[in-house]
Order: C-alpha cells, then structure tokens, then sequence
C-alpha cells in the first residue's frame, strides 16, 4: 500500500514573467557551454523520437526546435522551469515533477513495465488536487526502479509517492491538454500523435456529459480512461523505437476517438495494474468520538516493553508510520524463528497475539546486532 503522505514534487505553477525573461537570457550565454543536447540522449529514444515525429515515410534528421531548447538546457531545475512555463503559459493548472523531469532529460517517455508507468503518462502529471488533499481518491506508486540517475534513498522515497487522480472530468481535461502540450514539445505538432491527441480532447469536450455519466456510474472510471490512454501511447513509442517509419506501427493504438465510442456503446474495458488502487481517508486523530472506539479494540491483549534498548527507541520528533510501519518483514531473521518485532523493540508496545511475539524478549549476541544493523537501514532509508 501507499506508505508517505503526498510529496510536492511539482514547481508552483505561478510562475512570473520576470522568471521566464531571466530564464531565456541565461539560455542565451549557456547554451553554448552546455554538456546536455539530443546527442547525449541514447540512441534508441533519439530513434523513437524521430519516428514518432515523422509523416508517413518521411523521417525528420533532427528533433524540433522547441525539443532542441529542452535538451540544451543546463541543469534540470531549469528544464523543470521550462516545462512548467509552458504549462503555465497555456493557462493549464497542472505541473511536471522533478522526477518526470529527469526522466525526459534523458529522451525516456516509457514505461518500464505496465504497473509502473512513469514515463510519458498523463497519470503522472501533477494537478491542483494535490494543493487540497482533504480526502484521498484512487492513488497510484509511481515506481522509477529502472530509470536513471536515481539514488537509492531517492528511489525509495518516490516509490512510496502518491499520486493521485483527478475526481472529476473537467480535471481530466486539464491533465490531458497538459499531455497534449508535452507531445507537442518532443515530437511536432504535425505527428501522428499529437492530431490524434488534439482531436481526443476536443471530441472529449463534445461529450463531457457522456464522460460525466460515466464517471458516476463507475467510480474507477478515471483511473481506467487515462490509463487507457497513457498505456495506448507507451505501446506505440514503443514500436517507434523498432520500426523504420511510422507508416510501420500500429497507428490504430493512437486513434483516441475509439475509446470514446466504446463508452458510448457500453463496451469500454481496462482491466487497472494492481498498483492502482482506493485507499480511504485514515480516521482524524483530533476526533474524540471515534478515538475511544479504535483504541479499544486491542487494549485488553497490549503489552508493553519496560527493558527497551535505547538506541531501538522511537525518537521524540521521528515518525513511525514514516520510518517503521509495515516494514517488520524486511527485517533479518532471529534466532528465534521470527523477524524482530518493531513495535516491541522500538515503540515499546505490542500485543499477545503477535505474529512476531518470540522475539518479545531482550536480544544478545547475533540477533541484538542484526536488530540495531536492521533499524539503522531503515532510519537512513526514511
């Protein structure tokens, strides 16, 4: 399951037109010197990229101009800035992580595999939800195992990131136009893709009440329309990176008004990765009615540890649902059989009938340094 709260990966969108003035004059004198360009980016996105920009059999040598700014940007706080820009100057209330950022600095639109979409996606694209997170809709891991330039610690704090859905339709609209805006960027806005892209969106503002219908007969249809969609996109890059020219792949995965007559028809089907899933809101712990209720449940089999090791305890300003929940079974194996208990040995309080209760003791030897190794990995992880 989801294990962080929300992390704000996005730049704010209000961005100012003195940024964008200083933006394009530090463009001006480090272009030049910068170690960034399409060339760097490996051989088989350069290929992807070329092909999903092309018309029929003609094939462009070079990416487009605005493509080309992109990658000769010098640093990635600035690509950041520079996606964002064009997000913000469209009027679209959406943004693009730092973590998709690198991603695209590297000319990968992919997926890695289909429960870890990542890459080119609409999915992942930020929305002003997250600025008012007062309930949790569908959410989804965004997994970057097999990306670039990702840090261990980096790693593990992203795939335990929430994204989150938009609720509504009119959301949907903005997240796809933001996609339309980026196909825009890295292919041209005469390919194949983007037409077909651009004329989904305004076939999906034609039949906003059928989408709105839709949307409250199924309460997973978000989710399952854009994931349709990304994945349509992710299938067809691919086959541009094996194929010699457009005329080559499967155009019809890119044709997005299909999608629409199937939800009128009644035969629309997408069968959601197992990483997306609803998670519900946790009860408020400032509600007094329901705090007796939850704590009951367990009191008359708790038990507390009054011999704890030190160096094991929860520290005063560390958060265990961050740094501890759920990850009993990443732990070593003890002596006893069993992985070492954390609410025992670093909350201090557990029950009889734990899973994990033979290791309810003080531990020596072997087990008390796999036990203080083990707990050190998870503090440094957090």
């Amino acid at each position: 399951m989801l294990k962080q709260p929300l992390e704000l990966l996005a730049l704010n969108s209000a961005t100012t037109q003195e940024v964008l003035t200083k933006l394009t004059e530090i463009h001006a004198k480090t272009s030049e010197s910068s170690t960034k360009s399409f060339r760097k980016v490996p051989p088989q996105f350069q290929h992807m990229m070329l092909i999903a920009s092309s018309q029929g059999s003609v094939v462009p040598c070079e990416i487009n101009d605005e493509a080309k700014k992109f990658f000769t940007s010098p640093d990635r706080v600035q690509v950041q800035l520079f996606l964002n820009s064009r997000l913000d100057s469209a009027g679209i209330e959406c943004n693009v992580s730092s973590a998709l950022t690198t991603l695209f600095t590297y000319g990968n639109l992919l997926w890695s595999s289909p429960i870890s979409p990542s890459g080119l996606s609409c999915m992942v694209i930020s929305s002003k939800e997250i600025f008012n997170n007062e309930a949790l809709y569908d959410g989804m891991v965004l997994d970057l195992s097999t990306k670039y330039e990702i840090t261990k610690s980096a790693l593990n704090k992203l795939t335990r990131t929430k994204v989150l859905f938009p609720k509504d339709i009119e959301s949907v609209m903005e997240r796809l136009e933001a996609l339309l805006i980026l196909c825009d960027l890295f292919f041209t806005r005469s390919s194949l893709l983007v037409q077909n892209l651009e004329l989904f969106v305004a076939k999906c503002r034609q039949k906003k009440l059928l989408l709105k219908t839709s949307n409250h007969l199924d309460e997973s249809f978000i989710p399952k329309l854009l994931y349709s969609i990304d994945d349509r996109i992710n299938k067809w890059l691919n086959e541009c990176m094996r194929a010699k020219t457009v005329m080559e792949t499967s155009i019809e995965l890119i044709s997005f008004t299909s999608i629409l007559t199937d939800i009128q028809l009644n035969r629309f089907v997408c069968f959601l990765p197992s990483n997306i899933k609803k998670i519900s809101s946790p009860v408020p712990e400032s509600n007094d009615d329901v705090k007796p209720i939850v704590k009951k449940a367990k009191t008359d089999n708790q038990v507390k540890n009054n011999d704890m090791v030190s160096e094991w305890k929860l520290g005063r300003n560390e958060n265990w649902n961050h740094v501890f929940q759920n990850k009993i079974k990443e732990g070593p194996k003890l002596s006893c059989g069993t992985y070492p208990c954390l609410k025992w040995h670093v909350k201090g309080v557990c029950y009889t009938d734990c899973a994990f209760r033979k290791s309810h003791s003080n531990l020596s030897g072997s087990d008390a340094s796999k036990t203080t190794e083990f707990i050190k990995k998870l503090r440094e992880q957090a």
